[in-house]
């Protein structure tokens, strides 16, 4: 192979590393964000309210949508943890702890340690997701029916453990830290024991270790089990509003590219070609013969 051969690959993913580079520094879309935001929370609220002994029929529907934006929740607190929220680190943090993390029992700061060692050692022995990964819930191959058993016993609550062990790798980074999710689930708590809400507490709490977990496990499946990187593919909107909110299903590239906002990823993967992109259902029956 001559140099020119040789050369030509290289020039190329520079030029898309530039063109990645460029599209980083665009302005990120505010409103969007706020409307993000605003979307999740409202609908949260509204299946809140709907929760309530008078109407136990609506109780699984509501632990679902709940748990789906819960899911909702931690996937922009993610962007706050690679500062892609505010550039103003503080703002980045609080609106990633007060907004998204925080309800969520985690931190910006600690998820962000556990998390940035994961883009640094990806699926190697250092790679500190893997023995969250690790046990029969994510063993290959994995049937489609394999798939619904799981997220079946996810719903009721035998992911919890995976949960905890979850919550524990993200936990604070310091006393700081720790005393401001403190402080914030004292005044949570004290508010809700004044209102006279503690079901719709106690709902929150059991979707998250119901639903939120179901649809966070079949996502973490979909990035980089059964991969030497990270998985590339594409869904519909349905597929993609239950398990790959906020462009999250654009995670390949926001491995390669990890500094730009997810409202930029879209852009991103049409810069860049070098990987086939698979539908999310070729995935899913890949997952049945990969080993």
């Amino acid at each position: 192979m001559d140099a020119v051969s040789i050369a030509a690959p290289r020039e190329e993913s520079e030029s898309i590393d530039r063109r990645a580079r460029r599209l980083a520094q665009e302005r990120v879309s505010v409103w969007l964000l706020v409307r993000d935001i605003a979307l999740d929370w409202t609908i949260l609220l509204v299946a809140l309210v709907l929760a309530t002994p008078d109407h136990l029929a609506l109780l699984p529907f509501c632990i679902l949508v709940i748990g789906v934006h819960q899911h909702a929740l931690s996937i922009l607190g993610h962007e706050a943890s690679h500062f892609t929220i505010s550039k103003t680190k503080w703002l980045n943090d609080a609106i990633g702890n007060v907004i998204f993390f925080y309800p969520l029992t985690v931190t910006v700061s600690g998820y962000r340690r556990f998390h940035i060692q994961h883009h640094l050692k990806l699926n190697s022995m250092e790679d500190p997701e893997l023995p969250l990964r690790a046990g029969r819930f994510y063993n290959s191959p994995m049937s489609i029916a394999g798939f619904a058993a799981m997220f079946i016993g996810d719903l009721f609550g035998f992911g919890i453990p995976s949960l905890y062990r979850l919550v524990w790798a993200s936990r604070p980074t310091s006393v700081r830290d720790a005393a401001g999710l403190f402080v914030f689930w004292v005044i949570t708590i004290s508010a809700v024991i004044y209102a006279h809400q503690q079901f719709r507490l106690a709902i929150w709490a059991i979707s998250l270790g119901t639903a939120y977990w179901a649809v966070s496990r079949m996502r973490v499946w979909c990035e980089h089990t059964s991969s030497d990187t990270t998985n590339r593919h594409w869904q519909s909107p349905l597929v993609a509003y239950l398990l790959f909110p906020h462009n999250n299903g654009y995670h390949y590239e926001h491995h390669m590219w990890p500094y730009l906002s997810y409202q930029k990823l879209p852009i991103a993967r049409a810069i860049d070609n070098s990987r086939p992109v698979l539908a999310f259902t070729e995935l899913m029956r890949s997952f049945g013969t990969r080993k």
